[in-house]
Protein backbone atom coordinates (compact mmCIF):
# COMPACT_ATOMS: atom_id res chain seq x y z
CA UNK A 1 0.00 0.00 0.00
CA UNK A 2 1.17 2.66 -1.13
CA UNK A 3 1.11 6.73 0.62
CA UNK A 4 -0.55 7.86 -2.14
CA UNK A 5 -3.08 5.25 -2.09
CA UNK A 6 -3.58 5.53 1.55
CA UNK A 7 -4.47 9.14 1.13
CA UNK A 8 -7.05 8.43 -1.52
CA UNK A 9 -9.15 5.63 -0.38
CA UNK A 10 -8.94 7.78 3.42
CA UNK A 11 -10.90 10.23 1.57
CA UNK A 12 -12.71 8.30 -0.44
CA UNK A 13 -14.52 6.75 2.52
CA UNK A 14 -13.43 3.00 2.15
CA UNK A 15 -11.23 0.87 4.30
CA UNK A 16 -7.57 1.57 4.17
CA UNK A 17 -4.40 -0.62 4.27
CA UNK A 18 -1.06 0.15 5.80
CA UNK A 19 2.31 -1.53 5.09
CA UNK A 20 4.83 -2.70 7.78
CA UNK A 21 5.76 0.10 10.36
CA UNK A 22 8.98 1.74 8.59
CA UNK A 23 10.52 5.18 8.89
CA UNK A 24 11.13 6.30 5.18
CA UNK A 25 14.37 7.39 4.57
CA UNK A 26 13.64 9.98 1.87
CA UNK A 27 15.62 12.97 0.27
CA UNK A 28 14.62 16.03 1.37
CA UNK A 29 13.92 17.23 -2.07
CA UNK A 30 12.25 14.11 -3.37
CA UNK A 31 9.15 14.79 -4.60
CA UNK A 32 6.53 12.03 -4.39
CA UNK A 33 4.50 12.84 -7.91
CA UNK A 34 1.59 10.32 -7.30
CA UNK A 35 0.90 11.57 -3.63
CA UNK A 36 1.36 15.16 -4.58
CA UNK A 37 -1.76 14.75 -7.58
CA UNK A 38 -3.85 12.80 -4.85
CA UNK A 39 -2.95 15.75 -2.50
CA UNK A 40 -3.88 18.22 -5.43
CA UNK A 41 -7.27 16.53 -6.10
CA UNK A 42 -8.37 16.78 -2.32
CA UNK A 43 -7.87 19.99 -2.34
CA UNK A 44 -9.60 20.98 -5.31
CA UNK A 45 -12.66 18.85 -3.76
CA UNK A 46 -12.63 20.74 -0.85
CA UNK A 47 -11.82 24.40 -2.04
CA UNK A 48 -15.34 23.86 -3.98
CA UNK A 49 -17.21 22.93 -0.76
CA UNK A 50 -15.56 25.56 1.58
CA UNK A 51 -17.69 28.84 1.73
CA UNK A 52 -14.88 31.28 1.64
CA UNK A 53 -11.57 30.72 -0.12
CA UNK A 54 -8.80 29.24 1.60
CA UNK A 55 -5.15 29.88 1.71
CA UNK A 56 -2.46 28.78 -1.13
CA UNK A 57 -1.60 25.00 -0.36
CA UNK A 58 1.71 24.29 1.07
CA UNK A 59 2.33 20.88 -0.81
CA UNK A 60 5.68 20.12 1.66
CA UNK A 61 3.63 20.43 4.65
CA UNK A 62 0.57 18.64 3.04
CA UNK A 63 2.80 15.53 2.29
CA UNK A 64 4.35 15.89 5.47
CA UNK A 65 0.88 15.58 7.27
CA UNK A 66 -0.11 12.69 5.09
CA UNK A 67 2.69 10.62 6.33
CA UNK A 68 2.65 11.81 9.85
CA UNK A 69 -0.82 9.73 9.72
CA UNK A 70 -0.04 7.16 7.70
CA UNK A 71 2.74 6.34 10.39
CA UNK A 72 0.22 6.33 13.20
CA UNK A 73 -2.41 4.05 10.94
CA UNK A 74 0.97 1.92 11.00
CA UNK A 75 1.13 1.94 14.99
CA UNK A 76 -2.58 1.18 15.04
CA UNK A 77 -2.00 -2.44 13.60
CA UNK A 78 1.68 -2.90 14.69
CA UNK A 79 1.73 -2.65 18.39
CA UNK A 80 5.43 -4.06 18.36
CA UNK A 81 6.96 -1.10 17.44
CA UNK A 82 10.07 -0.29 19.44
CA UNK A 83 9.31 3.08 21.66
CA UNK A 84 12.40 4.54 20.11
CA UNK A 85 11.51 3.80 16.82
CA UNK A 86 8.22 5.53 17.24
CA UNK A 87 9.50 8.60 18.82
CA UNK A 88 12.12 9.17 15.91
CA UNK A 89 9.14 8.64 13.56
CA UNK A 90 6.85 11.37 15.08
CA UNK A 91 10.12 13.45 15.89
CA UNK A 92 10.09 14.92 11.87
CA UNK A 93 8.93 17.85 12.12
CA UNK A 94 6.97 19.85 9.87
CA UNK A 95 9.22 21.12 6.94
CA UNK A 96 7.30 24.74 6.29
CA UNK A 97 6.97 27.45 9.52
CA UNK A 98 4.04 27.35 10.95
CA UNK A 99 1.24 30.05 8.95
CA UNK A 100 -2.11 30.61 7.61
CA UNK A 101 -1.32 28.72 4.53
CA UNK A 102 0.48 25.78 6.29
CA UNK A 103 -2.48 25.44 9.26
CA UNK A 104 -4.39 24.59 6.32
CA UNK A 105 -2.05 22.90 3.92
CA UNK A 106 -1.45 20.47 6.96
CA UNK A 107 -5.43 19.65 7.69
CA UNK A 108 -5.61 17.66 4.39
CA UNK A 109 -3.76 15.03 6.20
CA UNK A 110 -4.26 15.46 9.86
CA UNK A 111 -8.14 16.46 9.96
CA UNK A 112 -8.07 12.25 10.43
CA UNK A 113 -5.78 13.12 13.66
CA UNK A 114 -9.06 12.88 16.47
CA UNK A 115 -10.62 9.50 14.58
CA UNK A 116 -6.90 8.13 15.22
CA UNK A 117 -6.49 9.34 18.73
CA UNK A 118 -9.64 7.72 19.48
CA UNK A 119 -8.72 4.30 18.57
CA UNK A 120 -5.12 4.61 19.36
CA UNK A 121 -6.70 5.51 23.25
CA UNK A 122 -8.90 2.32 23.30
CA UNK A 123 -5.14 0.50 23.86
CA UNK A 124 -2.75 3.28 24.96
CA UNK A 125 -5.29 5.60 27.00
CA UNK A 126 -1.80 7.90 27.12
CA UNK A 127 -0.40 8.43 23.84
CA UNK A 128 2.14 11.61 24.37
CA UNK A 129 3.70 11.50 20.63
CA UNK A 130 -0.28 11.79 19.23
CA UNK A 131 -1.11 14.11 21.71
CA UNK A 132 1.32 16.23 21.02
CA UNK A 133 1.07 16.25 17.64
CA UNK A 134 -2.80 17.30 17.99
CA UNK A 135 -1.94 19.87 20.58
CA UNK A 136 0.22 21.54 17.92
CA UNK A 137 -2.48 21.79 15.13
CA UNK A 138 -5.66 23.01 17.01
CA UNK A 139 -7.19 23.42 13.07
CA UNK A 140 -6.89 19.79 13.07
CA UNK A 141 -7.46 18.32 16.05
CA UNK A 142 -11.10 19.39 16.99
CA UNK A 143 -12.87 16.58 19.78
CA UNK A 144 -9.48 15.86 20.98
CA UNK A 145 -9.73 15.90 24.58
CA UNK A 146 -7.28 17.05 27.22
CA UNK A 147 -6.04 19.59 25.46
CA UNK A 148 -5.03 23.15 26.81
CA UNK A 149 -3.64 26.45 26.01
CA UNK A 150 -3.56 25.43 22.10
CA UNK A 151 -2.71 28.37 19.98
CA UNK A 152 -4.63 29.74 17.28
CA UNK A 153 -3.59 32.59 16.57
CA UNK A 154 -1.60 31.25 13.38
CA UNK A 155 -5.24 31.12 11.68
CA UNK A 156 -8.05 32.02 13.04
CA UNK A 157 -8.06 35.62 11.42
CA UNK A 158 -8.37 33.82 8.23
CA UNK A 159 -11.94 33.99 7.63
CA UNK A 160 -12.26 30.90 6.19
CA UNK A 161 -10.10 28.88 8.56
CA UNK A 162 -11.80 30.95 11.49
CA UNK A 163 -15.06 29.34 10.20
CA UNK A 164 -13.97 26.18 9.59
CA UNK A 165 -12.26 26.07 13.27
CA UNK A 166 -16.05 26.98 14.01
CA UNK A 167 -17.70 24.67 11.89
CA UNK A 168 -15.39 21.53 13.44
CA UNK A 169 -16.67 22.68 17.13
CA UNK A 170 -19.82 22.82 16.29
CA UNK A 171 -19.96 19.76 14.59
CA UNK A 172 -18.15 17.55 17.16
CA UNK A 173 -19.41 19.25 20.49
CA UNK A 174 -16.08 20.57 21.76
CA UNK A 175 -17.26 23.06 24.36
CA UNK A 176 -13.69 23.12 25.51
CA UNK A 177 -12.49 24.98 22.74
CA UNK A 178 -14.65 27.91 23.51
CA UNK A 179 -11.81 28.79 26.43
CA UNK A 180 -10.28 30.74 24.27
CA UNK A 181 -12.52 34.50 23.23
CA UNK A 182 -11.33 34.11 19.79
CA UNK A 183 -13.26 30.81 19.48
CA UNK A 184 -15.95 31.00 20.80
CA UNK A 185 -16.55 34.60 18.70
CA UNK A 186 -16.21 32.45 16.00
CA UNK A 187 -18.81 29.89 16.79
CA UNK A 188 -20.98 32.90 17.76
CA UNK A 189 -20.35 34.59 14.29
CA UNK A 190 -21.07 30.68 12.67
CA UNK A 191 -24.35 30.61 14.82
CA UNK A 192 -25.51 33.54 13.88
CA UNK A 193 -29.20 33.67 15.27
CA UNK A 194 -28.73 30.14 17.15
CA UNK A 195 -25.63 31.36 19.49
CA UNK A 196 -27.63 31.71 22.76
CA UNK A 197 -29.23 28.38 22.64
CA UNK A 198 -26.16 26.71 21.22
CA UNK A 199 -24.08 27.86 23.47
CA UNK A 200 -25.94 26.44 26.32
CA UNK A 201 -26.13 22.81 24.88
CA UNK A 202 -22.06 23.38 24.56
CA UNK A 203 -21.28 24.78 28.20
CA UNK A 204 -23.69 21.74 29.60
CA UNK A 205 -21.26 19.56 27.82
CA UNK A 206 -18.28 21.07 29.13
CA UNK A 207 -19.82 21.00 32.61
CA UNK A 208 -20.57 17.18 32.08
CA UNK A 209 -17.07 16.88 31.14
CA UNK A 210 -15.25 18.59 33.63
CA UNK A 211 -17.21 16.45 36.34
CA UNK A 212 -16.34 13.18 34.79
Amino acid sequence: MSVARFFRELHEGGDVIVGPFAVEKRNATAHDDELEAAIESVDQAWRAELPMKPPPLVMPAAVWAVRMMYRACQLLVDRDVEPQRVATAFAEPCPAPTSTAVCYSADLGLRVLPDVITLARETSPDDPLLTALARQWPLSSVGVSSLKELDVSPFINDPCLRRLYADHIIERNDASRLSDPRAAEAVREALGGHWESARGELTSTLVVKGDE
